[in-house]
């Protein structure tokens, strides 16, 4: 990963999400100058299943993502097989933002891979049980024809599970137990098909409860049991303000991403406060974390890293940002990949050392032992000696 070509994109103000991702460990956001460094293939023939609402295909942050032709639509009875955002009729979208965040002109990352719309909701515009386990389904379906590529299956969605405080048990409680039962052991069967295939990697998020609350969303859920460990990538958020948790979380997520609250752009009627109109243009805050992680794993996937390897790896590299924070996604781009005119003034390529007389031992006014304190890095702590030992008596000065 270290030999693969890196590309610096330019940033504006506003894109912090975007500039963490390749924050290197000991570096600041400032040492970035502003950039967010990437993989040069940017996802080159990688495949992800946005599953969402749909995508808005006159929104300027799509207008040149690669699309396949194709949509995959979900649902049986009321298909709604319209190419547009189903969610727009609160005045913001949802699938579009996620694919932006994944491949978008501005705010994505991986802008070469090619994106599949599975568009979950029917022709009420929802998305329910019925239109989510169809969708996985038919991704399997369409997986199968494309045996020899990797796919990522972005999720950034979820059903919640039947103990959960949000369903008040009344008379029809123990049927809609009963159901959600049923149907989480149907969903844990497709999943286990589709997760099977060896191309494959779900990316689904935690839901956006309180933080450290436990996980209540499924398939994040899923993501506990060891017949999915790196098959279901797990995404939690971290507040940028701060560097710790924002959501829920439990011991299995091993990465997170940058969250902040969607009501910051999100124009709900008579909900203040209204968002900025650079926040409406580009939506950057309407989109959970998991987007980010599935752009990074897809330009992981690029540099021709294999799929048994890209997730591991992705683990290996999230770091947290502040002491005792969670380990925050990052793309494993080294400062010593980047332009040579771009680097801090604290880096050096290679350990540098410094050596510094400490004590000198003079034979007859000539100096015949040194001591040298080796210093390594920009770090002024000695942390070894090195001593030049020649023979003779000596004294001291």
């Amino acid at each position: 990963m270290t030999k693969s070509s890196v590309v610096p994109e330019s940033l504006g103000d506003g894109f912090l999400d975007l500039e963490v991702l390749s924050q290197p460990p000991r570096a600041s956001i400032e040492d970035l100058g502003g950039s967010f460094w990437n993989y040069e293939g940017r996802g080159k023939d990688q495949v992800v299943y946005v599953m969402d609402s749909g995508c808005d295909m006159n929104h300027p942050e799509v207008r040149n993502v690669k699309f396949r032709k194709d949509w995959i639509f979900g649902g049986t009875i009321l298909q709604g097989d319209e190419k547009v955002d189903a969610l727009d009729y609160i005045h913001y979208k949802h699938g579009t933002p996620v694919t932006g965040k994944i491949a978008g002109e501005r705010t994505g990352v991986a802008q070469e891979a090619e994106i599949v719309v599975v568009k979950m909701t029917d022709g009420r515009g929802s998305i329910n049980h019925d239109t989510i386990i169809n969708s996985f389904v038919k991704v399997y379906d369409d997986i199968l024809k494309n045996p020899g590529r990797n796919c990522i299956i972005n999720f950034s969605s979820g059903w919640y599970h039947p103990n959960d405080r949000r369903y008040a048990w009344n008379d029809k409680a123990a049927a809609l137990h009963e159901f959600h039962i049923a149907y989480n052991r149907l969903a844990m069967d497709v999943l286990k098909k589709l997760l099977d295939l060896p191309n494959v990697v779900l990316v689904a998020p935690v839901d956006n409860d309180t933080p450290g609350a436990p996980i209540y969303v499924y398939p994040a859920r899923f993501g506990n049991l060891d017949e999915f460990e790196n098959k279901i990538v797990v995404v939690g958020g971290y507040d940028p303000r701060t560097g710790y948790v924002s959501n829920p979380w439990d011991d299995y997520v091993r990465v997170a991403a940058f969250y902040i609250d969607g009501g910051l752009a999100v124009e709900y009627p008579a909900y203040p406060p209204k968002p900025t109109e650079r926040q409406k243009r580009l939506q950057l805050e309407s989109a959970d974390g998991s987007s980010f992680v599935t752009g990074v794993i897809a330009t992981i996937l690029g540099t021709g890293i294999s799929m048994a390897d890209a997730i591991p790896y992705l683990y290996s590299q999230a770091y947290p940002r502040v002491e005792g924070g969670p380990n925050v996604v990052y793309n494993g781009i080294q400062i010593g990949q980047w332009t040579q005119n771009l680097w801090p003034a604290w880096y050096s390529p290679s350990p540098r050392v410094t050596n510094t007389p400490v004590k000198t031992i003079f034979r007859n006014g000539v100096a015949l032992k040194t001591v040298y304190s080796t210093i390594l890095g920009p770090s002024p702590r000695p942390v070894a000696k090195r001593t030049a030992d020649v023979g003779g008596s000596s004294e001291l000065p």
